[in-house]
């Protein structure tokens, strides 16, 4: 037992220490998307219609990731409920850009897209449908230890 609340103890004083070198910021971990079709748009949140003010709440939030060099982020739900926390990188160090190629609209209107890869870092704690502490997860620039 002694054991366990020093483990308990040191990987919360690691969390505290990264939480307060760096800003501290809120993600949503969900799908979402706008589409637009012959003058009506139409929102979806993890697969399911959406209103327009639940779509931007979570697009605003999320542009937040930008500025993690790292920062400490909150993860949540689309409809908030906590699921994980710890350090992230918009730019993760040890990755390279990552290129997809979309030819939704046929082969006349391919579109390529770079964007850099996100990951965690370091100690992560994760929570359970309730919200309560579930346990952590040690991450190396995006690989799970």
């Amino acid at each position: 037992m002694k054991i366990f609340l020093s483990i308990l103890f040191f990987t919360s004083s690691l969390l505290l220490n990264a939480q307060t070198a760096v800003d501290t910021i809120k993600l949503y971990d969900c799908e979402y998307s706008r589409i637009t079709d012959d003058g009506h748009t139409e929102y979806t949140v993890d697969n399911k219609k959406a209103t327009k003010e639940e779509y931007m709440r979570i697009l605003k939030t999320n542009q937040n990731d930008k500025r993690c060099a790292p920062c400490y982020a909150l993860v949540y739900t689309a409809s908030d409920m906590k699921i994980s926390e710890g350090l992230f990188y918009y730019h993760c160090p040890n990755a390279e850009e990552e290129e997809t190629e979309n030819a939704a609209n046929g082969p006349d209107s391919i579109s390529i897209s770079i964007h850099s890869i996100s990951c965690r870092h370091g100690v992560w704690l994760e929570y359970d449908k309730n919200g309560e502490p579930a346990g952590s997860v040690q991450y190396e620039y995006g690989v799970k230890k």
